[in-house]
């Protein structure tokens, strides 16, 4: 060996591995890797791992934001939301924003199949209207 390169000692090595597990990690969340380009992240799309699917009176809420609500399901805050009725499926999706996980009711299209658990799915953000379709 080269008397100017010295091996790494395990404790190095094991910190490396560890860095570049790191950065793997992170580059899977959506964005970050670049599965949403910049203009779909600001006009509100995220994408997110479903947790839990099924009509509207079975999904358990942990969410901030729970689109099956009369205030988040109509643009104008008066009620159901143009096609969306007691029948719509719904999911709650888990996402990350800014390093932290947040939780999401959203409403999915009753024309596709129902997506599973552990599915990933894109969504707004910023229209409880508008369904989440998988990926």
């Amino acid at each position: 060996m080269n008397a100017h390169h010295k091996a790494l000692t395990a404790p190095q090595r094991l910190g490396a591995v560890l860095l570049i597990a790191c950065l793997s990690a992170c580059s899977q969340f959506p964005h970050q890797s670049g599965l949403l380009s910049s203009a779909e992240h600001d006009q509100g799309w995220r994408q997110g791992v479903v947790e839990q699917v099924g009509p509207a009176h079975q999904l358990i809420s942990r969410s901030g934001v729970d689109c099956r609500t009369p205030q988040n399901r109509s643009a104008d805050h008066t009620g159901a939301a143009p096609g969306v009725t007691s029948e719509t499926p719904y999911a709650r999706v888990s996402y990350r924003h800014h390093k932290v996980r947040l939780e999401r009711i959203v409403p999915l299209s009753s024309d596709q199949a129902l997506p599973r658990v552990g599915q990933v799915l894109q969504f707004q953000v910023k229209d409880c209207q508008t369904p989440a379709h998988p990926l």
